[in-house]
């Protein structure tokens, strides 16, 4: 049996998944996981080609069931690590 606790779908999903395994994501916040993997897939995207970050969970709170999260969620998540990334430019 699998078991992830973060996992990416599509072009650059496999160093994507690399980088979210190294990720503690059982021992922080939902929130905090959404951020972390939104900068995670930033990064690892082709720059110039557009992209449309999607986002599900699975979680004790919602009874298990896969569900996409909610956009204003997801954009709070990608102007985060939006965000990160650029201070990590600028530094």
């Amino acid at each position: 049996m699998q078991k992830w606790s973060a996992r990416a779908f599509g072009k650059g999903a496999q160093l994507a998944n690399t980088k979210l395994e190294e990720l503690k994501a059982t021992s922080m916040t939902c929130a905090d996981v959404l951020a972390a993997a939104a900068k995670i897939i930033h990064k690892v995207h082709e720059e110039g080609k557009d992209m449309e970050l999607e986002m599900a969970w699975i979680t004790e709170k919602n009874g298990f069931v896969y569900e996409k999260v909610p956009d204003d969620l997801v954009a709070a998540a990608e102007t985060k690590a939006k965000a990160e990334l650029d201070q990590e430019e600028d530094d």
